[in-house]
């Protein structure tokens, strides 16, 4: 746990499920206002029709658009990287530091992202979940367009399966994570959305993912499961986190970001 004699305090926004423009749109605006705001943010939500996210470099040629568009499943490209995830039933995690914040501050990105997946791990185990990191070398490199078929390094599994896929970016001084937990999966339904090599079927993929309630034998609910992600990252890091709202001008670069990026298809098959 990360001490100190007086404890940081950040934002608590626990947001409704919304479409996936929107949610993008506000991640991204807590990053671009995060210099003038300099208010550390954790956030929680979900995603209302469920959608497909695609990394930033990630190629539109990954996706299934028409069963995209037969399924009534939004596709949006992160801010962040990666690779591609059905958000359905799950939570959604977001946090928005400084790059110099003592408690993401690392020699690498991978040194970052190992930092603020701990924190999550500690989260977990109050559920009950005997999540750990994977190691910084795996013997699997990434094989196709989903980003729950590999963990990467200190991503967050469970028995060798991925439990959690985070992505990142670093902009003016400061960093976004984005991060997937899995409350419930459906392998079949993402392989269905997505371009995937012949032997990463739907069986295939059940083998590589896990959900929470597969671990813990019934299905929580959004609001224990971030109860649970609070309460770790309080423990992990001593930090103070505030119940809050978005401001006005996260609203504005929000609102701006859904119309010019985030809905737009130029934006979204830009690669």
């Amino acid at each position: 746990m990360i001490m100190s004699s007086q404890a940081p305090t950040w934002r608590l926004l626990i947001t409704p499920p919304a479409a996936a423009a929107w949610n993008m749109a506000v991640d991204e605006a807590l990053l671009h206002c995060f210099p003038s705001e300099q208010q550390p943010t954790l956030r929680f939500y979900g995603w209302s029709p469920p959608a497909l996210s695609l990394g930033i470099a990630q190629r539109w040629r990954d996706v299934q658009a028409a069963q995209c568009a037969a399924q009534g499943v939004a596709v949006v490209r992160r801010p962040t990287g990666g690779r591609a995830i059905l958000h359905d039933r799950e939570l959604t995690y977001s946090l928005v530091t400084s790059q110099t914040d003592p408690l993401v501050a690392a020699a690498t990105v991978v040194g970052a992202y190992a930092r603020i997946n701990a924190a999550l791990v500690v989260g977990l185990s109050g559920l009950g979940v005997a999540a750990v990191l994977a190691p910084r070398s795996s013997p699997n490199a990434p094989t196709s367009a989903a980003c729950f078929d590999t963990p990467a390094a200190f991503e967050i599994t469970v028995d060798g399966r991925k439990l959690v896929g985070s992505a990142q970016s670093r902009k003016h001084g400061a960093v976004l994570q984005q991060g997937t937990v899995l409350l419930h999966a459906d392998p079949a339904a993402l392989a269905a959305l997505l371009v995937l090599p012949p032997a990463l079927d739907a069986a295939a993929l059940a083998q590589r993912l896990v959900a929470l309630d597969e671990i813990m034998g019934h299905a929580p609910t959004f609001q224990v499961v971030a109860a649970a992600l609070t309460a770790g990252f309080r423990t992990a890091w001593g930090i103070t986190l505030t119940p809050g709202t978005l401001t006005e001008a996260e609203v504005v670069m929000a609102d701006a970001l859904v119309y010019d990026k985030y809905n737009n298809v130029l934006w979204t098959q830009r690669r």
